[in-house]
């Protein structure tokens, strides 16, 4: 699930974007679209989420990565930094704690990236590579090892999603 990290004091504050349009106002993120604020839209289909930036060019700049968002509208990648005039950066994150879930019922099963056997029930997708491994009791495949063979952690919490401090 992506999500924005904002600098509040001395501390980050994440916001988890679980709608398809998000409003970001004020050092805060509201669950719909507003007129004037920028916004972050989505797109999902079945294997692919992406995210673009809707802002409006005649109000305060906003800057991600530090290019200006000319047109009003721009494509968001993980770790990207969103600017509204000279406030302080918002960090866009793609990263997550890994999730268990039934795989999808309907879809041709598929093989297990560490134990090579077909996958028809409990599954996690690697936040980071989008492999599928097998985690069940029987067969925790994905928390067979510390690291997913692309090197992204196991644990299945958000303490070793990406952070800002890391910058």
């Amino acid at each position: 699930m992506a999500r924005l990290l904002i600098h509040h004091n001395t501390e980050w504050n994440i916001f988890s974007l679980q709608n398809d349009l998000s409003a970001i106002s004020l050092g805060e993120v509201v669950p719909e679209a507003r007129n004037s604020a920028p916004t972050l839209v989505r797109k999902a289909d079945d294997d692919q989420v992406q995210w673009a930036l809707l802002a409006r060019p005649d109000e305060e700049p906003v800057h991600v990565n530090g290019d200006p968002v000319l047109l009003g509208i721009r494509a968001l990648h993980d770790r990207d930094a969103i600017q509204f005039g000279a406030s302080e950066r918002i960090y866009f994150s793609t990263d997550s704690a890994p999730v268990v879930e039934p795989y999808a019922a309907g879809k041709t099963p598929v093989a297990c990236a560490r134990c090579g056997t077909l996958i028809r029930d409990l599954s996690v997708k690697c936040p980071k590579c989008a492999a599928i491994f097998h985690q069940s009791p029987d067969l925790p495949c994905f928390t067979y090892d510390d690291h997913c063979i692309c090197g992204h952690p196991t644990a299945m919490n958000d303490d070793n999603c990406w952070h800002p401090d890391e910058i």
